[in-house]
């Protein structure tokens, strides 16, 4: 107890050190985590989502876990390099000058809403200390080198300098828009400004509207293309399809999880499914494409299939026949097509025969075969899926398709586009290999000789 006593305050003094050493630690720890990732493969994908239904948190993972997690060493996971420090000669001129030329007492900084700000004199000041008699363009190329803010260099390059050293320092996204609105005005054809602001455009109508004065301009610019499709990925899903995919053969490594949301909204969840995929192979943290795949997979997929939507509604209160009577409401019976598809279902295979079933009970049971027989189709795909993802797995080595879906998973080069590898892939599940190789032959010949030729190249 003496001892206890005689070292209290050495003791306390140690455990307070302990407590504030935790606290730091802990708060870098969040900062870390908190910090956003950089350098996304689409300016389009960094728009937020804009889905008409509610966001919905992503489900608890499921089995297939070991699909959404890929470690780091991924092209594109990298955050960027932190810019090398100033040289100690110029930050010791900015100190001297500064000093000397600035009046004592007299205070440098601006304070602003975002923050302090050298005043206009103590940035000139700073400039030439930095720069020490560099050219405006040598001094712009200095200071984005090092990722320095001068307020100063800015009036002495050109708007689109100007504009691209902000956005290379990571300046506010204000400050990057003041400068490409006025590098648009110095050059109207100025399309990477352009595409900076219709980045930061809310309206969907009017950035798709930016987007296609460029491409009237430019029909291959592939920022455009892929930005123009994700901006209507949801209302317009068919036309938004034709620009990601012409944007992607442009610039193969981009567009991927756009396309996956365009194909998710036409209600072809696989191949939607093998688009999110592909593209978490890049990016493996990108949120809103793991969150569409995990509901995907469990068989909610947060968007509804278009083509349910644009289905003829008949009137609540009557219904017209053919011979121009009327049925009031009270003696109508339901159809089927008053009742949700499920979402996998084409729209090809949403019109039923002319014996369709009219009845509440029977239309339930057709809709639940239907459901039941879709997503087991989508299960077999996953466990194909997941054969290839995990090397311990049987799989035939020669079959085309598996090699091509193996590529895809995994980030590699692929000769077939994923729809039409879904495509095959539904045939030979439903009709069986003989049988859905000879229903391929019809539907897509090309891919039907490369199976057939990779089959015998392996025998």
């Amino acid at each position: 107890m003496q001892f206890l006593r005689n070292n209290a305050y050495w003791m306390l003094s140690i455990v307070i050190v302990i407590g504030i050493g935790s606290i730091i630690a802990m708060h870098r720890v969040q900062q870390q985590v908190s910090e956003p990732e950089h350098g996304m493969p689409d300016v389009a994908e960094q728009t937020q989502e804009t889905s008409k239904r509610p966001i919905r948190a992503a489900p608890h993972p499921t089995s297939r876990k070991t699909l959404k997690t890929i470690g780091p060493g991924h092209a594109g996971h990298n955050h960027p390099e932190t810019p090398p420090p100033l040289p100690t000669d110029a930050l010791k001129r900015r100190e001297i000058m500064i000093r000397e030329r600035v009046d004592v007492g007299k205070d440098i900084w601006d304070w602003r809403d975002d923050g302090p700000h050298l005043t206009v004199e103590a940035s000139q000041i700073e400039l030439e200390a930095l720069t020490d008699g560099m050219t405006p363009e040598d001094a712009i190329d200095f200071l984005e080198q090092h990722g320095q803010y001068n307020e100063a260099i800015l009036s002495q390059v050109s708007a689109h300098r100007a504009f691209k050293y902000l956005q290379a320092i990571r300046a506010s996204w204000e400050k990057v828009n003041e400068y490409a609105e006025k590098a648009l005005v110095e050059n109207p054809d100025n399309f990477e400004a352009k595409m900076k602001l219709m980045l930061s455009e809310k309206d969907n109508a009017k950035a798709a509207a930016g987007y296609r004065e460029i491409l009237a301009k430019d029909p291959n610019h592939v920022g455009a293309l892929l930005n123009l499709g994700y901006r209507t990925h949801y209302d317009n899903p068919e036309s938004a399809l034709e620009h990601l995919i012409k944007g992607n053969k442009l610039d193969p490594t981009r567009g991927f999880r756009a396309i996956g949301l365009v194909y998710e909204r036409l209600g072809n969840v696989k191949t939607a499914w093998l688009y999110y995929r592909k593209h978490l192979t890049l990016w493996p943290r990108d949120i809103l494409a793991g969150s569409h795949l995990s509901w995907i997979e469990i068989g909610q997929p947060k968007y509804t299939p278009i083509y349910l939507e644009r289905q003829p509604v008949q009137s609540r209160d009557e219904v017209s026949m053919d011979n121009g009577a009327v049925i009031p409401k009270e003696k109508r019976t339901p159809t089927v097509e008053d009742m949700p598809w499920f979402p996998e279902l084409p729209p090809d295979e949403t019109h039923l025969s002319e014996n369709r079933p009219t009845d509440v009970e029977a239309a339930r049971a057709e809709f639940e075969r239907r459901q039941a027989a879709a997503q087991k189709e989508f299960d077999a795909f996953i466990k194909w899926a997941e054969s290839v993802m995990h090397e311990d797995f049987p799989i035939d080595t020669n079959d085309f398709l598996t090699k091509e879906l193996a590529a895809h998973l995994k980030g590699g080069k692929t000769e077939v586009a994923p729809e039409r590898l879904v495509r095959a892939f539904e045939l030979m599940e439903r009709h069986g290999r003989t049988s859905g190789l000879q229903r391929l032959k019809d539907k897509d010949p090309e891919l039907a000789a490369k199976v057939v030729r990779f089959h015998e190249e392996k025998q």
